[in-house]
C-alpha cells in the first residue's frame, strides 16, 4: 500500500488543481472577499478583519474538504471508475486515503495564502500553533460530510449542488461572511461544525482564553467520526455506490 499511495496522492492533487469550481469557492472567491472587506473597513482598524478572517479561513477548509470528496466520489461512480477501483488489487480505501492526504495539502496552501494576505492587510495573529490542528480536524470533518453527500448523489453536478446547499446556509449562520445575526441564529449555529471551526480559529488568531481552543477541536473530530463512519458504511454496504 505504501508504494502505491504516493502516486495516488499526486494524482489526487492534480485532480484538485484542475477543478476550477473548487478553486473558485475555496481560493479566489474567499481571497477577493477578504481583500475587499479589509479595504472597505480599513479605517476601523484591525477589529473587523480579526472578526472576519477566521470565518473565511473556516469556509476555505469546509469547501475544500466537502467538495473535494463529494464531487470526485459521485463522478467516479457515474463514470464507472469507482467500480474499477473497487475491483483493483489496491481497493478503494487507499484511494480515499490518498484523496484525504491530497486534500490536506491542497487546503493547507490555500489557507496559508489567505492568512498571508490577511497579515499583509493588517491582521496580527496571536497564536500560530493551533492552525494546523484546525486544518486537519476541519478537513476530516468536512471530508466526511463530502463522503456522505457523494455516496448519496448520482452525479458530480448533483453532489456539488447538494454540498453548496448545505455549506452556504451553514456559512451564513456560522459567521463565515457576516458576524452580526439575531440571537436565535447564533444559538442554532452553535451546533454547526463550521461555527465550531470559526470559534476555534477566532480563539487562535485573537487574544482570547486559550481554553476556548479545545472544545471546538473536539467537536470537529466528533463530526468527522460520526459522518465518516456513516459515509464509509454506505460505501461498503451499498452496491450502487461502489459500482457503475
Amino acid at each position: 500500500m505504501s508504494t502505491s499511495l504516493g502516486p495516488l496522492v499526486l494524482a489526487a492533487a492534480r485532480d484538485l488543481l484542475r477543478n476550477r469550481v473548487l478553486l473558485f469557492f475555496t481560493f479566489f472567491g474567499p481571497l477577493a472577499y477578504l481583500t475587499a472587506f479589509a479595504l472597505l473597513f480599513s479605517s476601523a482598524g484591525p477589529g473587523p478583519l480579526r472578526a472576519s478572517a477566521p470565518g473565511l479561513l473556516g469556509w476555505t477548509i469546509a469547501c475544500s474538504g466537502s467538495l473535494g470528496v463529494a464531487v470526485s466520489l459521485a463522478s467516479w461512480r457515474r463514470s464507472g471508475l469507482l467500480g474499477q477501483i473497487r475491483r483493483s488489487p489496491a481497493g478503494w480505501r487507499p484511494v480515499l486515503l490518498a484523496r484525504l492526504l491530497a486534500l490536506c495539502g491542497h487546503t493547507a496552501w490555500q489557507v496559508a495564502a489567505h492568512l498571508a494576505a490577511a497579515v499583509a492587510l493588517g491582521l496580527r495573529p496571536v497564536r500560530w500553533w493551533p492552525l494546523p490542528l484546525y486544518l486537519l480536524a476541519g478537513t476530516l470533518a468536512f471530508a466526511a460530510l463530502g463522503l456522505l453527500v457523494g455516496a448519496l448523489t448520482a452525479s458530480a453536478d448533483r453532489a456539488a449542488a447538494v454540498t453548496m446547499l448545505i455549506l452556504i446556509p451553514m456559512g451564513a449562520a456560522s459567521g463565515a461572511f457576516i458576524t452580526e445575526a439575531p440571537p436565535w441564529v447564533h444559538a442554532m449555529a452553535g451546533l454547526l461544525p463550521m461555527r465550531q471551526q470559526r470559534n476555534g480559529l477566532l480563539a487562535a488568531l485573537s487574544d482570547t482564553d486559550p481554553a476556548g481552543l479545545w472544545w471546538p477541536l473536539l467537536a470537529l473530530l466528533g463530526v468527522a467520526a460520526v459522518l465518516g463512519t456513516a459515509g464509509l458504511w454506505l460505501c461498503a454496504r451499498r452496491e450502487r455506490v461502489l459500482s457503475p
